[in-house]
């Protein structure tokens, strides 16, 4: 998906086309994420380490803040995410890290903050686009 570099819109964008590259949050999160719902941008904010907790898939007492559902894959505050879906107390998040590598999961809602939803005008499309090596 093509992004104008350096531009908020172009990392929503990017955020996005991140999601639709990689199935991972499909599998993590299956059967829990409503489509109807646009997808969203947050960071992590709680303490310095917020875990990602196992999905109903792995076991059914999961989401959940029961020591058995914490996995041992963290962030940190300051990490972006891209929100996909909520389940309770616990939203489906997917970071990418500097390498490129992806996680997808479960982590408690209390620590992401959702960037408000921007409404970008016309001139925020306009100018250079450029897309991947396909």
């Amino acid at each position: 998906m093509p992004s104008r570099p350096g531009s908020a819109r172009g990392a929503a964008l990017s955020a996005a086309a991140l999601l639709l590259a990689a199935p991972a949050w499909a599998t993590e999160c299956a059967g829990r994420i409503d489509l109807a719902k646009p997808l969203s941008l947050a960071t992590v904010t709680g303490p310095d380490r917020v875990n990602f907790f196992k999905s109903g898939e792995a076991d059914t007492a999961c989401p959940s803040l029961a020591p058995a559902c914490r996995e041992r894959a963290y962030l940190v505050a300051g990490n972006p995410v891209v929100v996909s879906g909520t389940s309770g107390a616990f939203a489906c998040a997917t970071y990418r890290g500097a390498k490129g590598a992806t996680r997808s999961g479960w982590l408690p809602r209390a620590a992401l903050t959702e960037a408000p939803a921007a409404a970008p005008d016309l001139d925020a499309w306009t100018g250079r686009w450029t897309s991947g090596p396909e």
